[in-house]
């Protein structure tokens, strides 16, 4: 076994996911408080908004880990090591502790020279404020765009609200979804000519 494989097997399970958090889901060091037995993280470094404690010596996320992350004013409360966790949503809009798949990244540190991955976990919003302030900057670009038609933006802000849905839901769900641009005329299906018809019915 390799000296570093060594010294990776040796770190206690705090440490490392201190590690995955700053280097995988990029969240600053200064925006971690590390305890005993418990990481809290937070949205800013002066720790005045909480966003998900972890328990990294549980197996699992117990009711008292909920209760604690709810205490604390927390949205996600995970409980298991690094390589293998679960995480769950307890925010003020989760009545009941609700799975999800994955700790999120810290976007404003992402490197954004790309399209960002369906497999990168987004931060929750703050609030139900956050979204609707997310939902007005849609609204504003797409109104401009559409030449200033309600009607139009509202269609478009739906369409792209259920394609958003949709990509999120990945590929395993088996649904397609074809888009045509709007002034775009569907073609009008071929008709049988009368002898292909009459070949039709006779075979």
């Amino acid at each position: 076994m390799l000296a570093a494989d060594t010294a990776r097997l040796s770190i206690d399970p705090t440490t490392a996911w201190c590690e995955q958090l700053t280097h995988k889901h990029l969240v600053p060091s200064g925006q971690i408080d590390r305890q005993s037995d418990r990481i809290a993280i937070y949205r800013d470094e002066e720790h005045h908004e909480a966003l998900a404690l972890v328990f990294p010596l549980a197996k699992r996320v117990l009711s008292e880990h909920v209760a604690d992350g709810r205490a604390g004013g927390f949205q996600l409360v995970v409980g298991g090591g690094h390589a293998s966790y679960r995480i769950v949503a307890v925010g003020a809009h989760h009545a009941q502790p609700t799975r999800i798949s994955a700790f999120p990244t810290w976007m404003p540190a992402y490197p954004r020279t790309a399209l960002v991955p369906r497999a990168t976990m987004l931060l929750p919003f703050r609030s139900e404020h956050d979204l609707r302030v997310a939902f007005q900057a849609c609204h504003d670009a797409i109104y401009k765009a559409m030449a200033n038609d309600p009607a139009a933006t509202f269609d478009l802000v739906l369409l792209t609200l259920a394609a958003k849905v949709l990509d999120e839901r990945g590929p395993a769900d088996g649904v397609r979804v074809r888009h045509r641009a709007p002034g775009v005329r569907r073609r009008p299906a071929r008709t049988l000519s009368r002898s292909a018809r009459k070949r039709s019915r006779m075979a």
